[in-house]
């Protein structure tokens, strides 16, 4: 009897690690495909989201909102910065914010005539209405 106990607790331990492996398996993904452009270490994001877990599901519908939205805000703001491949492993400066149209335009602008930036985002504003409202659009956070 005792070796069936003892037997039976084991079972249970490891049913519990195997539980425990595939849950974190499970979070893990969830933090590397809806907390990617959130700071911090993938474990980190883990970890927030076992404590999201633990809050009574009413209080965990609201914070897990509340963390994907932050982590479309932080993607918002990695686009305006003019950077790509934050997921295909490149960098978060992989892209120069430079290196987008209106920007090019500017530079061309400035070269062209020999004036400061300034001048040269009004003139190219003039030059190509439609670039800077892609631009100035996609600035503003709007969908390309």
């Amino acid at each position: 009897m005792k070796a069936q106990a003892a037997q039976q607790e084991e079972l249970k331990k490891q049913l519990q690690a195997e539980r425990e492996a595939r849950e974190n398996a499970e979070i893990a993904k969830q933090a590397r495909e809806e907390l990617a452009n959130l700071p911090g270490t993938e474990d980190e994001k883990v970890a927030l989201l076992k404590s999201i877990r633990a809050l009574p599901q009413e209080q965990q519908e609201v914070m897990l909102k509340f963390a994907k939205q932050a982590n479309s805000v932080a993607a918002l703001a990695i686009q305006r910065l003019g950077t790509t491949g934050v997921r295909s492993g490149e960098g978060l400066l992989s892209k120069a914010a430079g290196d987008n149209e209106f920007m090019q335009k500017v530079a061309e602008i400035r070269k062209r005539d020999n004036c400061s930036r300034t001048e040269a985002m009004r003139k190219a504003r003039k030059e190509y209405p439609e670039i800077y409202k892609r631009w100035n659009g996609a600035s503003n956070g709007a969908v390309h």
